[in-house]
């Protein structure tokens, strides 16, 4: 059986995308809400994982795993074979997106090495902004400035801390600890 890993939803619910072995290694897939219309986006040489959707479902990022940890961007509306990859510069230690801002200028999402972090990258100036030294699992806000995230083992998605992130003031302020418990992820 396939390992298909992290699905989401399109900004207008119709479609998921996801990473799946279902080729023989892992590249991004989408599908229709109805389980219908598989579709294999990508077909690169190298592993892609943990696509990201743009808000208008024209454009996904997704890491690649191996050599430099690069990031791409694609259509997720074209067909693997058809397909045109943007590679973006790469984040020393590597980049792993998380989630668009609503205006689909930025990409939040974490540096995998050697801590990790929150980071944004900015489309338009193809440059990226470390905000934090620990966390994981950051989410935009509707308001397209702050973050929710959490932090609490090392940086994961799931943490024992809640946090706010201000990206304009790099503060961030707890919102909820459980420190038994580790939750997002």
């Amino acid at each position: 059986a396939p390992r298909d890993r992290r699905p989401l939803w399109s900004a207008d619910g119709t479609r998921l995308v996801f990473y799946s072995d279902r080729s023989g290694r892992y590249q991004v897939w989408t599908i229709a809400a109805d389980g219908g219309g598989l579709m294999q986006v990508t077909d690169h040489p190298e592993l892609l994982i943990q696509p990201v959707w743009s808000p208008d479902g024209t454009r996904a990022v997704a890491s690649v795993t191996l050599g430099d940890s690069k990031l791409l961007m694609f259509d997720p509306r074209v067909p693997a074979g058809q397909q045109r990859y943007e590679e973006l510069p790469p984040l020393p230690g590597g980049f792993t997106p998380w989630a668009w801002s609503a205006d689909g200028t930025r990409v939040a999402g974490v540096n995998s090495r050697p801590q990790r972090g929150i980071v944004i990258h900015t489309v338009a100036s193809r440059t990226y902004q470390e905000l934090t030294r620990s966390g994981g699992g950051p989410v935009w806000l509707p308001d397209g400035r702050r973050l929710l995230y959490t932090d609490g083992y090392g940086g994961g998605p799931a943490g024992r801390e809640l946090l706010l992130l201000d990206t304009a003031t790099r503060i961030s302020t707890p919102v909820y600890s459980s420190p038994g418990d580790f939750f997002g992820g």
